[in-house]
């Protein structure tokens, strides 16, 4: 079933724009930034998201943007929940090489 990764892609962002959505109310406005700068973040995390294997980019799309848990990804995933955990942390590392520093606030909190 070639649709499924695509599909479960899409859901996944949906997942993570109605999250954040909600969220948006809750949270202080966040401070102004240039749209270029913005605009340049977003590219080079997309960037860096796609050139990661596929099930470390699920693993990080449903944990970190649709804000589901460690164990709600692994029965997502069809995973264990100590494989999740490995993903995210693979997928960071990976990120982190990929983009620089500007992901240390980023933390594995899966536990």
């Amino acid at each position: 079933m070639p649709w499924v990764d695509g599909w479960v892609l899409r859901v996944t962002a949906n997942l993570a724009i109605d999250t954040a959505r909600r969220r948006y109310v809750a949270l202080d406005p966040p401070a102004p930034v240039a749209s270029e700068d913005a605009v340049a973040t977003r590219l080079a995390m997309v960037a860096a998201l796609v050139r990661l294997p596929r099930r470390q980019r699920e693993a990080i799309s449903l944990f970190y943007l649709a804000g589901l848990s460690a164990s709600e990804v692994a029965d997502v995933l069809g995973l264990s929940q100590g494989t999740v955990k490995s993903h995210l942390h693979r997928g960071l590392v990976a990120l982190r090489r990929r983009l620089g520093d500007g992901l240390e606030e980023v933390r594995l909190a899966v536990d």
